[in-house]
C-alpha cells in the first residue's frame, strides 16, 4: 500500500488511495500503540520499521494535500507511537532490546533488517535484538525528525521544538 498507494498519488493526484492508507495505519493504533505492520489483515505482526513511517506517510500527503488538519488529527497517533517506543531508549540515547507489547506473540519480529544475509557485511541481525539495532535507530531519527516538521506545519513551535532537541540528541548518539 505504502508504494501503490503513493505511486497513484504521484501518477493521478487522486488522493483518496494514499489517504486511505494512512487511515487504516493509524486505525491499528486501537490494537497496539506502536501500529500493525501489514493491514488491512488478520495478522498481528508489529514492525518497528514500518512504525517509524508514519509521519513521512503524513508528510506526503500534506505535501500533496496542503491539509493541515489531516496531519492534526493523526499526530496523536504518531505520538502513540514514539510514547511506544521510546520506552526502550538506553541511557545513551538509543532504541535498544525493543519488545512487543504482551498480547503480540514474542516470538514475532519486531526488527526488519530488509536485505539479504550475503549483503550485510557481517551484520548480525540477531544480536541487534538484545541490544541497538542501527537502521531502526535511524529511522526512528527520522521519525523524531519530521514529526517536528509536522508540528512546525500545525503550528505548535514548543513540540517542534522539543522534538528537535530529542532528534538532536539521537543523532549525536547514533555517530
Amino acid at each position: 500500500a505504502l508504494i501503490t498507494g503513493l505511486s497513484h498519488l504521484i501518477l493521478t493526484a487522486d488522493t483518496r488511495i494514499y489517504r486511505k492508507f494512512i487511515e487504516d495505519c493509524t486505525n491499528t493504533a486501537r490494537i497496539c500503540p506502536a501500529m500493525m505492520g501489514h493491514l488491512p489483515t488478520y495478522d498481528i505482526n508489529i514492525d518497528a520499521d514500518y512504525s517509524a513511517l508514519i509521519p513521512l506517510f503524513l508528510l506526503e500527503y500534506y505535501n500533496y494535500t496542503a491539509d493541515a488538519a489531516f496531519l492534526a488529527e493523526h499526530l496523536p497517533t504518531a505520538e502513540g507511537i514514539w510514547a511506544y517506543y521510546s520506552g526502550f531508549l538506553n541511557e545513551d540515547g538509543l532504541l535498544a532490546r525493543i519488545r512487543h507489547m504482551p498480547k503480540v506473540p514474542q516470538e514475532v519480529n519486531i526488527l526488519l533488517v530488509d536485505w539479504p544475509q550475503n549483503l550485510r557485511d557481517g551484520y548480525d541481525n540477531d544480536a541487534a535484538f538484545d541490544s541497538v539495532c542501527t537502521p531502526v535507530n535511524m529511522l526512528f531519527y527520522g521519525f523524531l525528525k519530521t514529526l517536528s516538521a509536522l508540528y512546525g506545519i500545525v503550528g505548535d513551535r514548543e513540540r517542534a521544538a522539543e522534538l528537535e532537541i530529542q532528534y538532536t540528541a539521537m543523532g549525536n548518539a547514533l555517530i
